[in-house]
């Protein structure tokens, strides 16, 4: 995470002063492990004064890795998803991109 976020000043330095990044959003979140619960957790001690991270959670599904596999999101890739029906996915989209909605044709 600290290499990324050292990337994105380099970026923001040296090709694109205008880059904001606008949070953390947590994918692949199975909420029934320790493991989903403790990253976020780890997240917040550490990054959360830094950057904000996200409420909405990206569930683990096979479908987000094939989406990603031929290049698409998952909203194009397969609009009928537990992932993209999810109303947590909907909310974060409404907040941070209302025209990302138009673009995958919901």
């Amino acid at each position: 995470m600290g290499q990324l976020l050292r990337t994105v000043q380099k970026v923001k330095k040296q090709i694109n002063p205008n880059l904001n990044v606008e949070g953390i959003l947590l994918t692949l979140v199975d909420g029934r492990t320790n493991l989903s619960k403790e990253t976020k957790i780890a997240l917040q001690e550490n990054y959360g004064s830094v950057i904000k991270i996200f409420d909405a959670k990206i569930p683990i599904a096979v479908k987000v890795a094939e989406s990603t596999k031929v290049g698409q999101s998952i909203f194009s890739y397969d609009k009928n998803n537990r992932v993209t029906n999810s109303d947590e996915s909907r909310a974060f989209l409404n907040k941070t991109e209302p025209k990302y909605k138009k673009r995958c044709n919901f």
